[in-house]
């Protein structure tokens, strides 16, 4: 508890960061990482509680991970020589009035927790609310076999640790008295009590929400409290409320300060005696009519000045709430496993019967009302989740709204917004003023680039992309794939096995190269910032020489100053050849990915080749072996092994996804940095910073998430190619970074994680690796085809290869439903040629970009004078198809992604024109898609068959749904699809996780990993070298084919979640009606660990209500928002939503 009101007035004070060096170190562990070792060593408690009495000899304690913890923390600021971590001892005798009003509160809550789990026993139910488990853990304190086994953990680990007699302040104290001066120790502890001692002149504490350590100075708190002396302090902490007395009620240390401040302290007095008369001059004047005597700070007397406790038989011992709490879950598993015995049948995971497609109507015939929504064919998965057959997307039917209960118009007003909220205005970038005083682009004034030119395979590949969306076939098992394709029956295995180990080594290089690249960056601003702060130090240290000794330093201040610079020091990244500049170079930035990746592949850089002859390209080359060898020498100094490269064991050829790979990571570097400026000035926005830098245009443009249109670069050129760096562009957005709360920061350099195990292939890099190991090129060349008609296709007919080996016939039985309506471009090509063929793209392209050009010109002028450009058409094929070849919608590229395991194809959409990545989806606002009643007519027809769904999104509801169908005015439909339903697989997702990390010690492992902090270079190296070293336990883990198998799971089982979620508001339109579904178009963040899902099921739900002929508009969330009058009467804070009537689920 500490002394009332006084961590707030040493805090008022400003602290300054702690001098450990050369000091003695006392820690008060208990109150410094008391937190940490009751939430970290709950989850090994329940452990301990469900295991045998049978003991397991030479096993780790299952509390050594919070030791290391420990370790790590104090590591990068303390020595283990110099420090000591001081833990409570015994019960004593002057705090046992306070434990035993803090048992007497627990024992309250254990009770009434009793009660409660008596009453889930007695009415036998089937399921234990999870409640119940969390008050089990909120309950639960850390008992002393647990402290003990830490201190033995950390004996281990080399630290000095000291079981104190009774408490752990006064045994501080009383070392501290034995120092010859104060500046010989320093004293770290969470607990404000020891400032009150005389022996103790500063105070180590953590702040903040990141807990980062100041040191608060003693003098400064008695400036703050308007106090005289150290003895001043002492006694007004005395009669403060602390853990050794009561205090007098409402009199806190400010109080208490105004009047001991009054009282003349005898220093010729023994200290004890001194207190002792101005305590009674106290109570004389202030506490005699409060019926506080002498006896009630006895106690803290005896502590506070005596430095002494005393034990007795009668001592409150520390608190046995962890034996409660074992009983508690003792009986909660009991109520389960007799649950169980009763009821053995577990629910499994029901798969709808197939639904039979629609046959397409004749081309004569009037289109046809979209046909009833039929039951998701939803993918067995092995996670659990409440919703087995979307039974909790049915909606909820009342059968007379005029029966809702009525509800006061003044409510009613003050449930929904007064009007429409007024959208924000656009920020106009320098880049779109541009735009505005250009005419129409002509269809002679675009090129599309050299990338296009040609009829070979590589200009078609372009083409399709840049025409048609491009987006990932998930194929299925790699393993299955090439069964069925192939004739390669068993020996698919072996082919996908090779397939695997290259994936596994080329996403473990990934993630290596990564670390390289951050040690580049963040090690050279580290270090120069080290430099500047020496240089500036030196410079301090004498002013009157300064002029004279550093006439340089001088002149250049001078020239900074003419230019209008505010840096004292140059920086070295603005120097020419600047490594951070290098790496964002578009060329040479890309060699020195790809001889890193050489590097932490092979041990060397590939020397075929012509040696590099300009001087960036060789600066290129021997940067990236000096990052290598600095790495390996940080891994071995810390680690003591011998560094091995991650392709040393499996020896395979991946020289050519060695270089895709290289682009891959050079584009999301490059595209890191190009959208981190806009993440940091939008941080500083929401922090209120006063001083904000501007952005480039064409920064600018990139963090601008706010287009609703696809960003198409109009000279072919991709979005990567189009952004230019300015010099020290990664120092100037690292100062801007550091200006930011550690809290607060955005992720500074790219990387990529353990589980991510997904490598992306090119057909020419998958038959180089096939084909030059022995064994695999015999079955490819028996089973297959030979190299040379693999070599063929490669070349000349992208995406044939990857067509053959895993998709085959598309007619064949058993085919799967990607399959069937995949080809390749060459067929398309080769078969319409009037509209997929390479002119017939080109015109379309050229078409398409003079539509862009017109649209932001009309945008840019008074939109409502004229109408908006109509985008051209998108190519169609003609028909008569041949048999079969109508479902044909997607074109396979020539790569693929694989961890070994899924196979993902990439592909490209002949229904949909491209648009980035990011964009969202589209839907069109309901006054643009129906302006008047014509286009209703025209669309609709028959209104009194149409049905009117509304859609308001939410946070804890993702989407409230209500019908309202013309023909039954009174009757309306509810769906309330809510959030953590949505997530149910997540959930149970992370509960596996979880428990294998368990059974693995994983999570002991990550526990342990240094923190990621930007502090220093010695913690930032200290950081890198423990996460080497634990990278090959952990990637054995997570690209372990069990994990493998259950991320598939987890997307399966998201995917399964989403359908029947989108069923089930698709079901509440009539089978002979047609549908509107009208979404609001709010956005929001919950800005919480648990993101809502509004956004991806709009999405969701608008691709999969288009495909099946439903009309989706969106609108303001003003005519979709409102609470529910018969909920809000009886107290439910649900909110629905209501385009034309309000309605309850409840009534």
């Amino acid at each position: 508890m500490g002394i009332s009101g006084l961590p707030e007035r040493i805090k008022h004070g400003e602290g300054t960061p702690p001098d450990f060096v050369g000091k003695d170190v006392h820690i008060d562990a208990l109150s410094m990482f008391y937190g940490l070792i009751k939430v970290r060593s709950y989850r090994p408690f329940k452990k301990t509680q469900k295991a045998t009495n049978q003991e397991q000899p030479n096993k780790k304690s299952p509390y050594a991970p919070i030791a290391r913890r420990i370790d790590s923390i104090l590591s990068d600021c303390m020595d283990k020589a110099t420090t000591t971590l001081h833990w409570d001892g015994q019960p004593s005798v002057e705090k046992s009035a306070e434990r035993g009003r803090r048992q007497a509160a627990l024992d309250k809550e254990a009770d009434k927790l009793e009660a409660e789990i008596s009453q889930v026993v007695a009415s036998n139910r089937r399921s234990v609310p999870p409640r119940l488990y969390k008050m089990c853990e909120r309950l639960f304190k850390p008992s002393q076999e647990i402290f003990a086994a830490i201190q033995e953990e950390l004996l281990a680990l080399n630290w000095r640790v000291c079981s104190c007699p009774f408490q752990a302040d006064t045994h501080i104290s009383q070392i501290c008295r034995t120092y010859g001066s104060p500046d010989e120790f320093e004293v770290v502890s969470r607990d404000c009590d020891l400032i009150a001692y005389t022996s103790i002149p500063r105070l180590t504490m953590p702040v903040g929400r990141d807990h980062h350590l100041l040191t608060f100075s003693k003098l400064d708190l008695l400036n703050d409290l308007e106090l005289q002396s150290d003895p001043h302090l002492l006694l007004a902490c005395i009669l403060t409320k602390n853990d050794y007395s009561d205090g007098i009620p409402n009199v806190g240390i400010w109080k208490n300060s105004r009047i001991v401040d009054k009282i003349l302290i005898d220093p010729g007095l023994p200290a004890d005696e001194a207190m002792e008369v101005a305590v009674k001059e106290y109570l004389e004047e202030f506490g005699t009519s409060r019926g506080r005597t002498l006896e009630d700070y006895k106690h803290a007397l005896t502590a506070f000045v005596e430095f002494e406790e005393h034990g007795s038989p009668n001592a409150t011992p520390s608190s046995q709430i962890h034996g409660r709490v074992g009983q508690f879950l003792e009986m909660l598993d009991e109520h389960k496993k007799a649950v169980h015995s009763r009821n053995p049948q577990r629910r499994t995971q029901h798969i709808p019967e197939p639904p039979q497609p629609p046959q397409p109507p004749e081309p004569s015939e009037p289109p046809q009302p979209p046909q009833p929504p039929q039951p998701p064919q939803t993918e067995a998965h092995s996670l659990k989740s409440p919703n087995t057959n979307g039974d909790r997307y049915s909606p909820h039917t009342v059968k007379d709204i005029s029966k809702a209960s009525k509800v006061q118009e003044v409510l009613l007003e003050n449930m929904s917004i007064a009007k429409p909220r007024t959208p924000k205005a656009q920020k106009t970038t320098a880049a779109s003023k541009n735009t505005s005083t250009t005419g129409t682009a002509s269809t002679n004034e675009i090129k599309l680039g050299k990338d296009t030119e040609g009829d070979g395979a590589s200009p078609l590949k372009t083409l399709y992309e840049k025409a048609f969306q491009t987006t990932t076939l998930t194929l299925g098992c790699l393993t299955g794939c090439m069964r069925r394709a192939t004739e390669l029956g068993d020996n698919a295995k072996d082919v996908a096995g090779c397939l695997e180990t290259a994936a596994d080594v080329l996403t473990t290089t990934r993630t290596i190269t990564y670390w390289c690249l951050e040690h580049l960056v963040v090690g050279n601003l580290l270090k120069e910032a080290e430099r500047v702060q020496q240089a500036q130090q030196e410079l301090s240290l004498d002013p009157q020489t300064e002029a004279s000794e550093h006439p340089q330093a001088e002149a250049t201040q001078d020239q900074q100053a003419q230019n209008g610079s505010t840096q004292t020091v140059a920086s070295a990244d603005q120097q020419p050849g600047s490594p951070l500049d290098l790496l964002l170079d578009r060329q040479h930035g890309e060699t020195v990915v790809r001889n890193l990746i050489a590097l932490v592949l092979n041990g060397k850089i590939d020397g075929r080749g012509r040696k590099p002859t300009h001087p960036e390209a060789t600066q290129a080359r021997e940067l990236a072996q000096s990052v290598y060898e600095s790495m390996k020498k940080l891994y071995q100094d810390h680690t003591s092994q011998d560094w091995k490269p991650t392709n040393s064991i499996a020896k395979l050829p991946l020289s050519i996804p060695q270089g895709e790979l290289a682009r891959e990571m050079h584009t999301a570097i490059r595209t890191h940095f190009a959208r981190l400026p806009g993440v940091v000035v939008a941080k500083m926005e929401k922090l209120g910073f006063k001083d904000i830098p501007q952005l480039k245009p064409d920064l600018q443009r990139v963090a601008d998430d706010q287009k609703e249109e696809p960003e198409v670069i109009i000279d072919a050129e991709d979005k990567d190619k189009a952004i230019k760096f300015d010099k020290g562009h990664i120092k100037t957005w690292w100062d801007q970074f550091q200006k930011l709360p550690s809290s607060s920061r955005p992720i500074f350099c790219p990387s990529s994680g353990y589980g991510n195990a997904f490598a992306l292939l090119s057909e020419t890099a998958v038959i180089s690796i096939l084909w030059n190991v022995q064994r695999i090129k015999r079955i490819m060349e028996e089973k297959v085809c030979s190299r040379e008609d693999a070599d063929d296709m490669a070349k000349h007919r992208y995406g044939e290869f990857f067509h053959t080996l895993f998709v085959g016939d598309p007619d064949m039985k058993g085919q799967t439903s990607y399959g069937r309506t995949t080809t390749t471009m060459n067929v398309v090509t080769e078969t319409s040629p009037e509209t997929h063929g390479h002119d017939a793209l080109r015109e379309y392209l050229l078409s398409f970009y003079g539509y862009l050009h017109q649209k932001k010109q009309w945008k840019s002028e008074d939109s409502s004078s004229s109408a908006p450009p109509v985008p051209p058409p998108l190519p169609e094929r003609p028909q008569p198809f041949d048999e079969g070849d109508q479902i044909r919608k997607y074109v396979m590229s020539n790569m693929i992604t694989t961890d070994g395991l899924q196979l993902h194809a990439v592909a490209y959409d002949l229904r949909k024109p491209h648009q980035t990545s990011n964009a969202r989806v589209g839907i069109q606002d309901l006054s643009k898609a129906f302006p008047d009643r014509d286009t209703i007519d025209e669309v609709f027809g028959d209104l009194s068959k149409t049905t009117v769904v509304g859609c308001d999104p939410g946070e804890i509801v993702t989407a409230a749904f209500c019908a309202v169908d013309p023909q039954t005015p009174k009757q309306v439909q509810n769906l309330s699809i809510k959030r953590a339903a949505l997530y149910a697989p997540v959930f149970a997702y992370r509960d596996e996780l979880r428990r294998r990390k368990e059974e693995a010690e994983i999570d002991e492992i990550e526990q342990a990993l240094p923190n990621r902090t930007y502090q220093s270079t010695k913690k930032f190296e200290a950081r890198l070298a423990g996460t080497l070293e634990s990278v090959e336990t952990l990637r054995s883990f997570y690209g372990s084919s069990d994990m493998k198998k259950l991320n598939w799971e987890r997307s399966k089982a998201r995917r399964a979640e989403f359908d029947w979620a989108t069923h089930g508001a698709l079901s509440m339109v009539n089978d002979k009606d047609q549908g509107l579904f009208v979404m609001g178009n709010a956005r929001f963040n919950t800005h919480q660990s648990l993101a809502t899902l509004h956004e991806s099921f709009k999405d969701h739900f608008y691709q999969q209500a288009t495909s099946q002929g439903y009309h989706v508009v969106s609108t303001d969330e003003y005519c979709t928002s409102s609470k529910c009058p018969t909920c809000a009467e009886r107290g439910r804070d649900v909110r629905v939503a209501k385009p034309t009537a309000r309605s309850c689920v409840w009534s």
